[in-house]
């Protein structure tokens, strides 16, 4: 893990969280799965820790789980039911509902070549797939985050939250539109989010003559994406890819600054600055 953070639950304005989080740590420990918090839920805890206005607050919770096989899976399912706290949804293996009012994804990863399962959900396909990024995010990608000083969860830190949004958005772009918004909400507060780390490690970027605080983010954010990226040639050359190509790129600039005030040229200068930023030889 990269850092340690702290935030509350109050802040995350869900009153079973305490709950949520207490059952979770015992049946997690009692399997010994490892597991951290993305998605929506994952930016929401950001949000909270540096109080970012949130374009919409998530009520469900997607978890990744590094699991060896499928029998171990199949048992912390079982122990989730058995807690009497979760019901299974019908017709799907990895969603449970929580106290019948928080809805839970439980997305297995790290064990894609036992899991060739055509029961189990796309999403769910997807996350077992060495080139889908949930375990690059893993190596790399993590940080741990304390929640009133009662629980510490491991949680997708921002760089990697865009990256495994890019990856979902380049696997079905058609319906995936709201990850581009994500990113565009992302960005355009990650220089405050990061700006120690912008002062002390990135001062080059600004002697650039058109200066701007989000296009040094982006660029940034592209570089904070490189030991990610660097571990699997595949995902390096999807998010490459994705980002190369100009009528592509405008298509998600499009996406992205739609319903606001923000040219479509600004949004895909930014997302050009990322690109140049994973790409960038700068340490």
């Amino acid at each position: 893990m990269n850092s340690t953070y702290k935030t509350s639950l109050e802040k995350l304005r869900n009153e079973r969280l305490k709950a949520l989080f207490q059952t979770l740590e015992v049946i997690f420990k009692s399997v010994e799965i490892d597991f951290y918090f993305l998605g929506a839920f994952a930016k929401d805890i950001w949000n909270s820790i540096y109080d970012l206005p949130s374009n919409r607050m998530t009520k469900d919770i997607d978890i990744a789980v590094l699991v060896p096989d499928k029998g171990k899976f199949e048992i912390l399912c079982d122990l989730m039911i058995e807690s009497g706290r979760f019901t299974g949804v019908k017709n799907n293996q990895v969603k449970f509902i929580f106290d019948q009012a928080v809805e839970i994804d439980i997305i297995p990863f790290g064990g894609y070549d036992i899991f060739q399962d055509k029961n189990l959900t796309d999403l769910v396909t997807y996350a077992m797939l060495p080139d889908s990024g949930f375990e690059v995010v893993y190596q790399q990608g993590l940080d741990a985050v304390d929640f009133d000083d009662v629980f510490q969860f491991k949680v997708c830190s921002l760089p990697s939250i865009v990256l495994l949004k890019f990856l979902a958005y380049e696997n079905v772009p058609e319906y995936r539109v709201k990850d581009l918004k994500d990113i565009f909400h992302i960005l355009t507060h990650y220089f405050d989010v990061a700006d120690d780390t912008i002062y002390a490690e990135h001062l080059d970027l600004f002697d650039d003559e058109n200066f701007d605080t989000i296009r040094v983010a982006a660029r940034v954010m592209g570089r904070t994406m490189q030991p990610m990226l660097n571990q699997n040639k595949k995902i390096k050359a999807k998010v490459v890819g994705l980002l190369a190509e100009d009528e592509q790129l405008e298509r998600m600039a499009i996406h992205m600054v739609a319903g606001s005030d923000i040219m479509v040229s600004t949004s895909q200068e930014w997302l050009y600055q990322l690109y140049l930023g994973i790409l960038d030889d700068w340490q």
